[in-house]
């Protein structure tokens, strides 16, 4: 088990069964090696592969919503998203492969038909 300091109170509030107090409510505690072996899907607005956090490991995409909208992160919130699965630095699963599904513009705007074509993708079924 590693233990890192400074951490967001969400992290830390994972990572503690019991409710946190002044002693930890900025520590994570997580397995060496967490995540390794599983595949996470971000359904959202795609991936920054090139984000730092990332540390240059290859992801797998789709993009679902056609071909007028760059098969990357314009937006910010599908990054940070994957950043707080499987970031280096704050990842709650640090080995973790991330494909990126985007099912939602740059802009953020998605629909029913993205988010359900994106779930068939993350089945093996698109």
């Amino acid at each position: 088990m590693r233990t890192e300091s400074g951490v967001p109170w969400g992290l830390a509030r994972m990572s503690h069964r019991l409710h946190l107090h002044f002693g930890n409510f900025n520590k994570c505690v997580f397995e060496e090696g967490a995540g390794e072996g599983v595949d996470v899907h971000i359904l959202d607005t795609g991936i920054n592969t090139w984000h730092v956090e990332f540390e240059g490991r290859d992801f797998s995409g789709r993009a679902m919503i056609g071909d007028a909208d760059a098969d990357d992160d314009a937006d910010g919130r599908g990054t940070h998203l994957a950043g707080t699965v499987a970031g280096r630095k704050y990842g709650v699963a640090k080995w973790a492969r991330v494909h990126s599904v985007k099912v939602a513009e740059s802009r953020g705007c998605g629909g029913a038909q993205g988010c359900h074509q994106g779930s068939g993708v993350r089945a093996g079924r698109g």
